[in-house]
């Protein structure tokens, strides 16, 4: 046995020689230059130092659903008024809440107190006094400034993955995706990260955690468990929590959204079925085909057919069905609105008509 030993080693001994041998070379060829290492070295303390600057205006929230139940998510301190902190989360997060608690970390649990919630943008305001800090001032996190989001753009998460223990816990990664409502990240999300805040390298907010995506699904919605899905997170896009928050602060209670009353879905002409794409005129590539509609729903009311192609929405053009949503989700209730459809008449001929449709709930 010692002597198999001995050859293995031997080998491995040589395997190493000749993979050394193969690479050999100038030192700028096989090392970090000092120029490297330097940059590595600041890109690291970019993200120390932004942990460093939001950390304290990063919390955990605790819901009470009752006696023996609760839920814990994460949140942001975004302003101070009056002797009182706000702090952004989910709405989701303190659904069907009883009572509430904001977390700061080690054993210090402050009672908040709900302003209200936007449940179709699944934003909520909490709020809770400064008095009780002792005279410890926090730094709430701007969220009137805007960035330009992109894909590659470092993103860092922080929260309280899988409960309060793991409080501010920090993961990073980069912008994998922008759309209307979202900034996709593969910095790494679980339970418990809902309601935090995702920055970027300058410690700017540009999203608040809400989702992750973990399974594939079929073409029919049921879930492919063979396939299962990773680094891929949401957070809702700065525009929509904006909105989201001014309304909760202004209304004081729940905000109802408007909805059109249709079940709909994207078009494409390169992907979709020949028997869909029959709908759409030879010049158009994308957009929303509408599949149902409800019974006496704001879309019915307006006219809207099935099999309707909706490519515009007032100044707004539609490929996607988030498109259309989009413009939902930052809509008031009786907010009028005109879709531009594409309809296939009785002589078999796509025409395109003007429909005004009035958003109510």
């Amino acid at each position: 046995m010692k002597k198999i030993l001995w050859f293995f080693g031997i080998f491995g001994v040589i395997l190493s020689l000749t993979s050394c041998n193969l690479v050999f070379g100038t030192p700028s060829e096989t090392a970090n230059t000092i120029e490297q290492d330097k940059t590595v070295y600041e890109i690291q303390n970019q993200i120390t130092d932004v942990y460093e600057k939001v950390s304290s205006a990063c919390v955990g929230i605790y819901t009470s659903l009752g006696s023996t139940s609760y839920a814990t998510g994460s949140g942001v301190i975004y302003k101070m008024e009056s002797s009182e902190y706000y702090v952004i989360t989910n709405h989701h997060v303190i659904e069907d809440g009883l009572s509430y608690k904001v977390y700061l970390g080690g054993t210090k649990y402050y009672t908040g107190t709900l302003i209200g919630s936007d449940s179709t943008n699944d934003i909520a305001v909490l709020k809770f006094s400064t008095d009780i800090l002792g005279g410890v001032s926090i730094t709430p996190i701007d969220i009137s400034q805007t960035d330009i989001v992109k894909p590659g753009q470092t993103a860092i998460a922080i929260g309280c993955p899988l409960g309060l223990e793991n409080f501010n816990h920090i993961s990073t990664g980069v912008v994998t995706g922008v759309t209307t409502r979202y900034v996709q990240t593969d910095a790494a999300l679980n339970s418990g990260n809902s309601g935090g805040g995702l920055f970027n390298i300058s410690g700017r907010l540009i999203g608040i955690n809400v989702s992750k995506t973990s399974w594939n699904y079929n073409s029919d919605g049921t879930i492919d468990s063979d396939v299962v899905v990773e680094g891929f997170g949401n957070a809702i896009s700065m525009s929509i929590v904006r909105k989201a928050v001014s309304d909760i602060e202004e209304k004081q209670t729940t905000i109802a959204r408007p909805l059109l009353g249709i079940t709909a879905g994207t078009v494409n002409r390169y992907t979709s079925s020949k028997e869909i794409v029959a709908y759409m005129p030879d010049t158009l590539e994308q957009a929303v085909i509408v599949s149902s509609i409800s019974h006496n729903s704001n879309a019915s009311k307006a006219g809207l057919k099935e099999y309707d192609v909706i490519y515009m929405a007032g100044e707004t053009v539609i490929t996607k069905l988030e498109d259309l949503q989009y413009i939902l989700y930052v809509s008031n209730i009786g907010d009028v609105i005109e879709l531009k459809v594409y309809r296939t008449n009785s002589n078999n001929q796509i025409e395109s008509i003007t429909l005004s449709v009035t958003l109510n709930k």
